[in-house]
C-alpha cells in the first residue's frame, strides 16, 4: 500500500482502471457467452499494424504494466484471457491499435491448453511467456487498424 501511495497520480488512476477492467472482463467471462464478448474486442481474423507511434507505444506499455501489476493483486482469478480482454478494451478506449490472440497447444500427455495474449505494435503486452508455443486459433482487432495479411503470426 505504501508503494502505491508513492506513485504519481496518473499511475494510480491507471492501476485502478486496470483493476476495474479486469473485474468487468472476469464477470463477462463468467456470465456472458464469448460470442457476445468478441465484438467488443474487434473483428475476428484481423490483426493490427506492427508500426505504431511512439506515444501509442508508450501508452500501450503503461497499460500492459498496469494490468499485469494488478493481476497479482485481485482477489479473483486474473487469467491470461481476463488480462487480454482488459488490455484490449483499455487500448480500444484510447484509440490504440492492438490484436488479441487466442491459441491452443497439446502437451506431451495430449492435454489441450489455451492461452490469450495481446500484441500492440511489435510488443506483447500480456501473455508473452510461452505464447510462441501456441497455435493461433483466432485474432481480434478493430477493422480501422486492420493490417492486410493472410498469415496470422502471433506477432513475432
Amino acid at each position: 500500500m505504501l508503494k502505491f501511495m508513492r506513485l504519481p497520480f496518473a499511475e494510480k488512476l491507471l492501476l485502478q482502471e486496470a483493476a476495474l477492467f479486469m473485474a468487468l472482463a472476469r464477470s463477462a467471462i463468467l456470465l456472458i457467452p464469448f460470442r457476445r464478448i468478441a465484438p467488443l474486442l474487434g473483428r475476428e481474423r484481423l490483426e493490427s499494424p506492427l508500426e505504431i507511434t511512439r506515444l501509442q507505444d508508450f501508452k500501450a506499455k503503461q497499460i500492459g504494466w498496469a494490468v499485469v501489476t494488478m493481476s497479482y493483486r485481485t482477489f479473483w482469478q486474473s487469467t491470461c484471457l481476463v488480462q487480454a480482454i482488459a488490455v484490449q478494451l483499455m487500448l480500444n478506449r484510447r484509440g490504440i491499435p492492438g490484436t488479441l490472440y487466442l491459441g491452443t497447444l497439446k502437451d506431451k500427455e495430449n492435454k489441450l491448453h489455451a492461452h490469450a495474449w495481446i500484441r500492440c505494435g511489435e510488443n506483447i503486452l500480456t501473455g508473452e511467456k510461452g505464447h510462441q508455443r501456441f497455435s493461433v486459433l483466432s485474432t481480434f482487432a478493430k477493422p480501422q487498424w486492420h493490417q492486410s495479411s493472410s498469415n496470422i503470426s502471433g506477432g513475432r
